[in-house]
């Protein structure tokens, strides 16, 4: 049976799915965590994470849940209290150490507090999936006082080091920089089920905070087939209490790359809407943020993006590392140029059709 075929039918099977990462994960393994976490739960799934040393660094992206309680109050001592729960109801019973109830003994009121996201969790599962866990060793220590869980459940060895030691009951290492991009393909193997907006956005949470430094074309077509899929930049600053609107321009940007000739050329030609700026509170001065994420976080060797300006003109922002491609540009566009960048001004007033003029120069030239 196909690996992905296997994969689909323990997850399927399983009742209880537990999720091992390592005792200190960075961000990219958390993103990947959490993308699982709730790719699963997102589906009904009952998912929890096993490794307690793991939990509170993995709580630090989440916000603080709000627990409701109802406080019942008594005032005087208790000689007996138990509850029964019923179909629809929940009684509480407290007999009095004096034997006497007062009217005024006795109240209620809710309360609300703050915990964290994810509890640690001590059930039993028959499903474990352990992500970027390249020893078993490492599992087996932090079971050394269950040992039988981990003989009474099947695993799914997920990672993205090739010296994995292949310990599951089914392997999925895949060789990438990283954990991320690896949990990125196994989701986009499984039913459009398993890709929740929230399961993708962490996994773009990873992806951009991976302190590995390889940022390659494969890698950004990962953050496009992410976004694409609904997918967000909405917890990459998970202190902040909105989005960035500078993350926001750029991941518009990037949903509005054409896709094929990025596959194709290695180049970026997008677009912003008119109402981003609107939407987002960005100023066009946001879009150098884009631009350099464009050029040195994801290398991409050329790269356009057009937006209108207050008076309702196109306008373009541009570099380009190959030297015959950012004169092609200088020689077709009026503008402001330095060297292998600068700022285009187009006749053209409608955006789809600037880009389309755009992108048939580039093809012109590359062929």
């Amino acid at each position: 049976m196909e690996i992905t075929e296997k994969i689909k039918t323990a997850l399927k099977n399983a009742n209880n799915i537990g999720l091992f990462t390592g005792d200190n994960p960075d961000k990219d393994a958390i993103g990947s965590t959490l993308a699982i976490f709730f790719a699963l739960k997102d589906i009904g799934k009952n998912v929890f994470l096993v490794n307690p040393a793991s939990i509170q660094k993995i709580n630090n992206v989440l916000p603080k849940t709000n627990q409701n309680r109802v406080m019942f109050s008594f005032l005087g001592e208790a000689s007996e209290i138990f509850y029964e729960k019923l179909a629809n109801r929940t009684n509480v019973y407290l007999t009095p150490s004096s034997g006497l109830i007062e009217p005024n003994s006795f109240f209620c009121e809710t309360t609300t507090e703050k915990r964290d996201a994810i509890q640690n969790e001590t059930k039993s599962f028959d499903l474990l999936l352990t992500l970027g866990i390249h020893d078993y060793k490492i599992i087996e220590k932090n079971f050394a006082e269950n040992p039988d869980a981990l003989f009474e459940c099947n695993i799914i060895n997920i990672d993205n080091n090739i010296g994995n030691q292949n310990y599951g009951d089914i392997n999925f290492i895949e060789d990438y920089p990283c954990l991320s991009q690896t949990v990125a393909c196994f989701i986009s193997r499984l039913d459009k089920t398993y890709q929740s907006k929230k399961s993708l956005s962490f996994l773009l949470f990873g992806l951009y905070n991976s302190p590995q430094n390889n940022r390659t074309k494969k890698n950004f077509i990962t953050f496009k087939w992410l976004i694409d899929n609904n997918g967000n930049f909405d917890f990459i600053n998970v202190d902040e209490k909105k989005p960035n609107p500078e993350l926001k321009i750029m991941e518009e940007t990037i949903r509005n790359l054409d896709k094929s000739f990025l596959k194709q050329f290695d180049i970026g030609v997008s677009f912003l809407k008119e109402d981003i700026f609107n939407l987002t509170g960005a100023t066009s001065q946001d879009l150098t943020f884009t631009f350099e994420k464009m050029k040195n976080f994801f290398h991409l060797s050329s790269f356009v993006l057009l937006w209108k300006d207050s008076k309702n003109s196109v306008k373009g922002i541009f570099y380009s590392n190959t030297k015959e491609l950012a004169e092609l540009i200088k020689s077709q566009y009026k503008g402001s140029f330095k060297e292998n960048r600068g700022i285009i001004i187009l006749n053209e007033p409608d955006l789809l059709k600037a880009k389309a003029d755009i992108v048939s120069h580039f093809i012109k030239k590359t062929f």
